[in-house]
């Protein structure tokens, strides 16, 4: 159990909860998609290191990024082959064909939280910054992300 002022890292299905309430805010999922579509952003790394900064945690990012490329290459070719897939199969089979995919999303959180080294970086933007996203018109709203919609504990 964590001290009362030593950062704590979520659990995997409080990750899971947080980004999927954080995605449902509006503009976030639109957000999201630009950066993944235009930089290549990880949606999932984008989500969590928004919610660290929230909290007013850094996170070290090069162990991310590695998790994160190493994901890529199972979530990439399965995306594409749902994307594809769409307008050709039928209802059900579609959404199992999603389902799986937010099962690989969970199983890359999970992935992206036992890499994670909380209070070192500044997470967020040392992100934005490696996707080539500092000059873009996306980084101000991007930035935006981190300031909560509704309060949360603040930090130690």
């Amino acid at each position: 159990m964590p001290k009362p002022c030593e950062p704590a890292v979520p659990s995997p299905a409080e990750l899971w909860q947080a980004t999927q309430a954080l995605y449902r805010e509006p503009g976030v999922e639109a957000l999201c998609l630009q950066a993944q579509d235009k930089a290549g952003a990880d949606i999932n790394l984008l989500l969590l290191l928004v919610l660290l900064a929230r909290r007013g945690q850094g996170a070290l990012l090069p162990p991310l990024l590695a998790t994160s490329q190493r994901q890529a290459a199972v979530l990439q070719p399965w995306r594409a082959l749902r994307r594809r897939l769409k307008a050709r199969v039928e209802t059900s089979d579609y959404q199992a064909l999603l389902a799986h995919e937010l099962a690989l999303e969970q199983w890359a959180q999970e992935g992206l939280l036992s890499t994670l080294t909380l209070g070192k970086g500044h997470g967020l933007t040392d992100y934005l910054t490696h996707l080539g996203l500092d000059q873009s018109p996306l980084h101000p709203a991007l930035l935006a992300l981190a300031t909560p919609t509704a309060p949360e504990s603040a930090p130690c």
